[in-house]
């Protein structure tokens, strides 16, 4: 049965790292405004007080919470995403270290967890919540946050060759051949079913420290169909990566390889400020500096997110529009929803704290 999940936040403008104080579910009680039991579905805000949490430096504060929710023996305050298959007491983390100290910071930090990859600046690392406190410590850990997760770009069923007019061009001979064609994604599941098929006979595969083996999506095997039957005559090399840390690797390898173009169907909803800059862009800039080509699906999520200045309602609760403070979205039950926040305070030294909250009706039969 459709419900409506309603989204209650501080959602700001654009540019920033941090969900504030998490995403989590809220159950609240609904009140009248004149002290009375509200109408069947009804939920009512009250003046908005913030998540206290204990504040560790250098810690994110979502990462802040799963140590508080650890010591007080209380589940963890959010879902993260990427992180369902970890153990409960462990988290997959990313640590900024200082510029030219990853070996030396790497070296500290492995007393503390798991060190699976670096790329630049950057550990990605398995890490006990009991751990992070500690971790942080180090001089030469600027800080410590969750992985930016990559998503993926809508599946489309191809018609690209006609639609591009590719096939006049492959009449004229050019089909690709001398060319070689990295593509770079989240996922190849069920690939090799369609070697000498819908793809070439052979392939050239790198897969990630994080995922292994080809990842757990087709979304990858599917862009790659695309791509071949554009240019069947070119060699394909298969990337997969699901962290910033991941995706730099994986272009260094097709880097490694002499390829020709990139094709990445694949996105960062908190992968930088916005305006250019950050680790994702960087990979890209390297990459293009080398003289490939770089083709970048963009555009999926046009409609799918929510951008404004912030507007209190009096209460401390963001208006979204006019007098709402409601941001509401369709789903039905057993779909996934990821929730993310940016805001537009200087990157990565931002001094405020916003709480991201979802509602919702635990009655699958009243829509709200």
């Amino acid at each position: 049965m459709l419900k409506l999940a309603k989204i209650i936040g501080s959602l700001i403008t654009v540019l920033v790292l941090f969900v504030g104080s998490g995403i989590f579910p809220v159950n609240s009680p609904a009140t009248a405004d004149d002290g009375g039991e509200a109408g069947p579905g009804a939920i009512v805000l009250e003046p908005f007080t913030p998540i206290e949490t204990g504040v560790i430096p250098k810690l994110d504060s979502q990462l802040s919470q799963m140590v508080e929710a650890q010591a007080h023996g209380r589940p963890q305050a959010s879902a993260m995403e990427g992180q369902a298959d970890m153990p409960e007491d462990q988290v997959m983390v990313v640590v900024e270290c200082l510029p030219g100290q990853t070996d030396t910071a790497a070296q500290a930090a492995s007393e503390f967890g798991v060190v699976e990859a670096s790329y630049g600046d950057l550990l990605q690392m398995t890490v006990p919540v009991a751990n992070l406190a500690a971790l942080v410590n180090s001089p030469d850990v600027i800080r410590v946050r969750l992985p930016w997760r990559a998503t993926e770009a809508t599946i489309v069923v191809g018609e690209g060759v006609s639609r591009i007019n590719a096939d006049d061009w492959q009449a004229s001979g050019y089909t690709g051949a001398g060319i070689k064609v990295g593509i770079l994604d989240g996922g190849f599941q069920g690939y090799a079913g369609l070697l000498g098929q819908e793809l070439p006979a052979t392939v050239h595969t790198s897969w990630s420290e994080g995922v292994g083996v080809q990842g757990t999506s087709i979304h990858g095997t599917a862009c790659a169909e695309v791509v071949y039957d554009i240019v069947p005559a070119a060699e394909f090399y298969f990337a997969q990566f699901a962290t910033e840390v991941e995706m730099g690797n994986a272009v260094d390898w097709l880097k490694s390889k002499g390829v020709d173009i990139i094709s990445c169907s694949m996105g960062f909803n908190l992968g930088g400020p916005g305006d250019g800059t950050g680790i994702v862009n960087d990979i890209v800039a390297d990459a293009r500096s080398s003289g490939i080509t770089w083709v970048q699906a963009a555009g999926n999520n046009a409609l799918s997110h929510w951008m404004g200045p912030f507007s209190d309602n009096g209460f401390g609760w963001h208006q979204f529009s006019g007098s709402s403070d409601w941001n509401a979205i369709a789903a039905f039950t057993g779909d996934h929803i990821t929730l993310e926040l940016k805001w537009d305070d200087p990157w990565g030294t931002s001094g405020n704290n916003y709480d991201l909250l979802l509602f919702y009706d635990e009655d699958e039969d009243n829509i709200l």
